[in-house]
């Protein structure tokens, strides 16, 4: 796996990031939550054939709360 973090944005107890897949040629970018034991990977989502503004906007909808994708079960009781 040969990926590039190119942005990373941070806000309250959400973090994301903009990756480069150079294997897949496409941007992914993955959100994180705070939980009671620390920052867990909600979601990495691939971005296929989008731009990297497309990429950012998403990773910025994350730490915004525009998108808020429910936090799994299994992160309730991680540790």
């Amino acid at each position: 796996m040969n990926r590039d973090i190119l942005h990373k944005y941070w806000l309250n107890d959400r973090h994301s990031q903009v990756l480069y897949d150079n294997d897949l040629k496409m941007f992914i970018v993955e959100m994180y939550k705070k939980t009671e034991y620390g920052m867990k990977k909600i979601m990495t989502k691939p971005m296929g054939n989008s731009n990297e503004q497309l990429a950012e906007d998403t990773a910025e909808d994350w730490v915004h709360m525009v998108l808020n994708y429910p936090l799994p079960k299994e992160y309730v009781n991680d540790n």
